[in-house]
């Protein structure tokens, strides 16, 4: 996947990934976690460019749980930070 941008960076790059991810929601932050987990580079592309005002995960089960756990955020203070 090729990707330009001139918003953000001074210079017109090219940058190339592995991986889009399109939505950095629960689901979008929490692949793109594990892409890079496993060596991948990761591009995110997000509408909003401040954090999303609303809450968009609905719970946490244990198998969310279970996922934070193998990203390593074990910490009960990152896993409210995430959900608040």
């Amino acid at each position: 996947i090729n990707a330009s941008w001139e918003d953000d960076v001074s210079d017109s790059s090219e940058h190339t990934y592995d991986v889009a991810i399109v939505g950095c929601g629960p689901v979008g932050a929490t692949l793109a976690n594990y892409f890079r987990m496993y060596g991948h580079s990761v591009a995110i592309i997000e509408r909003y460019k401040d954090v999303f005002p609303f809450p968009r995960a609905g719970g946490v089960d244990d198998e969310t749980v279970r996922n934070f756990q193998t990203l390593g955020w074990t910490a009960p203070e990152k896993v409210v930070h995430l959900l608040s």
